[in-house]
């Protein structure tokens, strides 16, 4: 999670991550119930995650960065994937495959990040354009130290 900054303990976290996501007519929901890391640094706070077996991105390792009214989501191997999220901004990337790359934009419509306990819950809603296939994703992430 990085070595420089100041650093509070990396502890394990329960990380549960909810996602629907609406393109015309289909929807698709996903589920993500797994252990992975959780620490501070400089008034940010991460949680880092291997993606499940069976799961259409097994064997990427997914990093949740909050703080500040911000929310980014990195993705590393093989698909690489940088989202940054602000309530109203548009935010344009590249979702890189194994097999290609695929221009993508999105817009935040809703962000909310709240304490749970020991934890957090964050909150997203965004329109999302994929390779010129436009949908609506939101998502939840559970993050509570164990």
């Amino acid at each position: 999670m990085g070595c420089s900054g100041k650093v509070r303990s990396i502890m394990e976290a329960r990380i549960r991550v909810y996602s629907e996501v609406k393109n015309g007519t289909s929807v698709n929901r996903s589920n993500v119930d797994t252990v992975g890391l959780f620490t501070e640094r400089n008034g940010s706070f991460y949680a880092r995650y291997d993606e499940p077996e069976g799961s259409d991105l097994a064997g990427c390792t997914t990093t949740v960065k909050w703080g500040a009214g911000t929310v980014t989501i990195l993705r590393t191997r093989p698909y690489g994937l940088r989202e940054e999220f602000e309530q109203g901004r548009t935010f344009e990337t590249t979702y890189h495959t194994p097999y290609l790359d695929i221009p993508l934009r999105i817009r935040t419509r809703r962000l909310a990040v709240f304490r749970k306990g020991r934890g957090w819950t964050i909150r997203l809603r965004y329109d999302s354009e994929l390779g010129g296939e436009a949908g609506r994703i939101e998502v939840t992430v559970e993050v509570e130290p164990v």
